[in-house]
């Protein structure tokens, strides 16, 4: 209705190299005039991850923008702004856009990190409008793979919840979601022996633990207790695994801050603590000797299931080199005797991130590793292949490697997400669905090695998988439609 009025909202909170007092600016360009004019100069928002900004198209002066999980609005065309919070859970929920309706005035929609909300009284009252959507973007997920109650997640810029109504099979199954931990949700952790114990992160290395199944012991009291940090912090998001016999273990992740010269450094290293995280956060890597800068990052964790001494660190180094190492011995009593042990093993690619790392059921040694995205086929060479690391690699005279890209469409891999079933078989999440490799289908070049996994999967990214065998289902995450499930496959 005012097409020769258009908005800028220009974010200066992100550009610190440009000095000034990084205040957001918001100018009003006249189509009739093509002149710009500067409403305000002196805004103080911090977007976060949204960038939501719509002006009303019934009224030229009424403006709306987000301001991390606050939004502000004017009355004036930006000259003066007042914040507002929007109901949502009380947790970090940056919003993504605003639409003002075409028609009905005072009527104004949000998509956030929390969901779509709805107002009809410009943005004083906000309604929920999430029945029907699943909307839940999860960046950590876990489950117990043997209580299919049981289930864990991280949502980005919205808390962890967890799942604990019982399991109802073949039918509608109301989950019973309820947030445990506020903040920015990142990897949660479920025993895989005994499901009452659970683990829940935040973005910076802060954990959590639960050991009554993610509920309170006593009404009116916390879920979930933090435990002792490993080391000073952690970057956005938290790194752990349990060991997968002896669950009391656990490593994490976490920064040590050294001084270099006239300089505080910070060296990334792996910690190995006791009694479920409680005591004895004790180094067991030394990643200063071999990048003494500090300018590396460890990125993943993980450890087969066939053998609880192994432990295998993906990292990228100063140069950006991205690297695997592995210890046979991450369980020795003197953590100097793990430091010593580790080795470094080649990869397929070195300048290319990898997304996911899954042992076979059986031995330690083989893995199969999902890499970074976007595939495009004849650009890249793979993305996903299975190694023996029990042999001898030679990726040049592909000695030791075998490449599973076969038949699989251009895809995008993000989290956790592959999965190998007892009998050898390959689940692989995608943003276009989940697909199955059978093992006996494994280098008989006959063009349809890889089978989608069922349909109505929305096309977002897995972030996470499991199987759970005790209702024969594999239970994948996503990254802006929460969880799914579906029968395993029938071989």
């Amino acid at each position: 209705n005012f097409e020769d009025s258009v908005y800028l909202l220009m974010d200066m909170t992100r550009y610190k190299s440009w000095g000034g007092d990084r205040k957001s600016r918001m100018y009003l360009y006249q189509v009739s005039t093509n002149n710009f004019t500067l409403k305000n100069d002196k805004l103080d928002l911090t977007h976060g991850d949204g960038n939501a900004f719509a002006a009303d198209p019934h009224n030229k002066n009424f403006l709306i923008c987000s301001d991390n999980n606050w939004f502000v609005k004017s009355l004036d065309g930006g000259k003066t702004l007042t914040k507002k919070g929007l109901a949502t859970h009380q947790v970090h929920a940056d919003m993504e856009d605003f639409v003002f309706h075409p028609n009905k005035k005072g009527e104004v929609w949000v998509a956030s990190h929390g969901g779509v909300f709805k107002s009809v009284d410009y943005g004083a009252h906000w309604e929920e409008k999430n029945n029907g959507l699943g909307i839940a973007e999860v960046v950590g997920f876990a489950a117990s793979p043997t209580h299919p109650e049981y289930s864990m997640v991280g949502l980005y810029h919205c808390g962890s919840m967890v799942s604990s109504a019982p399991y109802k099979a073949d039918t509608i199954w109301n989950l019973n979601w309820n947030t445990i931990w506020r903040g920015d949700g990142t990897k949660p952790l479920v025993d895989p022996n005994d499901p009452k114990y659970m683990y829940a992160s935040q973005n910076g290395g802060g954990w959590a633990r639960s050991a009554n199944y993610g509920k309170p012991v006593k009404p009116g009291s916390n879920a979930f207790t933090s435990i002792p940090r490993a080391g000073n912090k952690d970057i956005w998001g938290s790194e752990a695994v349990l060991n997968n016999t002896n669950s009391t273990i656990l490593y994490r992740r976490g920064f040590t801050s050294i001084k270099v010269g006239d300089k505080s450094k910070e060296f990334h290293n792996v910690y190995r603590s006791t009694q479920r995280g409680s005591v004895n956060n004790e180094v067991i890597t030394d990643f200063r000797e071999v990048y003494p800068n500090g300018d590396y990052l460890i990125i993943m964790l993980y450890q087969p299931k066939a053998n609880e001494d192994y432990l295998y660190v993906y990292l990228k180094d100063d140069a950006n080199v991205h690297r695997l190492y592995y210890t046979n011995n991450a369980n020795a009593v003197d953590p100097n005797d793990v430091k010593s042990n580790w080795l470094e093993l080649p990869l397929p690619y070195q300048k290319r991130w990898l997304k996911s790392i899954s042992a076979a059921p059986n031995n330690e040694d083989v893995l199969y590793l999902g890499y970074e995205t976007p595939f495009q086929k004849n650009k890249n060479k793979g993305i996903i292949f299975k190694v023996d690391y029990g042999t001898q690699v030679n990726f040049e005279l592909k000695e030791g490697i075998t490449n599973l890209t076969y038949n699989l469409p251009e895809i995008k891999l993000k989290g956790n997400c592959i999965a190998i079933d007892s009998k050898g078989g390959i689940y692989l999440g995608t943003d276009a669905g989940v697909f199955y490799l059978d093992k006996n289908r494994i280098n008989k070049n006959i063009g349809n090695e890889w089978a989608q996994v069922g349909t109505g999967l929305p096309h977002v990214v897995v972030s996470g998988m499991q199987i759970i065998y005790t209702t024969k289902k594999i239970r994948v995450s996503t990254h802006g439609r929460g969880v799914w499930e579906h029968d395993l496959v029938d071989r």
